[in-house]
């Protein structure tokens, strides 16, 4: 039986079977509570302010890392649910995970979130991809025209692999692990499993224990 594990909780989940709301919920929606309330925390240190957005830390670095990190776990879960084809792909990238959630969640590229009641936020906002086929024939993705990659997704890679190279005059992709990415990061994560928490919960009476920071609007 194939297994999706996460790197960072080391939950599984068994991909072929059905996943049922109150599993998506304790496997995946539980410890988005867990990384939110680890963002609350530093709420003592740095206000969620404005004029705070830029600034950057070794426990927003942890925190955008593990974020981005359970967009691709969950994303993949979702896509699976979506389209049984998804599992037959080699490799299942956010170009290939992307298109099929898009297909499915239409609205995803403007749904937008309050923050604490004050910040709206967009954060799949301009994100499409497409299908072409290459010259031997392959189907192959890519960003629709228009289109671009979220920048919360762009800095998680950077400080991911390129950490200590400049990107701006005096500035390292280690000042992009910083409050306002992570912020944009985990509505990412709140906008999608909300969504797919949404479309399984059609048919049930959900309890679902509600974001602290987040609010659909």
């Amino acid at each position: 039986t194939e297994t999706i594990i996460s790197a960072c909780s080391h939950r599984r989940i068994n991909v072929k079977s059905e996943i049922t709301t109150s599993q998506f919920i304790k496997s995946y929606w539980n410890y988005y509570l867990e990384l939110e309330d680890q963002l609350i925390q530093t709420k003592r240190f740095v206000d969620f302010d404005i004029s705070n957005y830029k600034t950057f830390s070794i426990e927003y670095l942890k925190l955008l890392q593990a974020t981005c990190s359970e967009i691709d776990v969950v994303a993949k879960i979702i896509a699976e649910k979506l389209d049984p084809t998804f599992l037959n792909l080699k490799s299942k990238n956010i170009q290939k995970w992307g298109f099929v959630i898009q297909k499915h969640f239409k609205e995803i590229q403007s749904k937008e979130v309050s923050f604490l009641n004050d910040l709206h936020i967009t954060p799949w906002k301009n994100w499409a991809y497409e299908q072409y086929m290459d010259r031997n024939g392959y189907v192959r993705y890519k960003l629709a025209s228009g289109a671009e990659t979220p920048h919360w997704w762009t800095a998680y890679n950077k400080v991911k692999h390129e950490r200590t190279s400049y990107y701006q005059k005096e500035k390292i992709n280690y000042h992009r692990a910083n409050l306002e990415n992570l912020i944009s990061a985990m509505s990412a994560l709140f906008v999608l499993e909300t969504l797919f928490i949404k479309q399984l919960s059609k048919d049930d009476n959900v309890n679902l224990t509600k974001s602290t920071l987040f609010e659909l609007e």
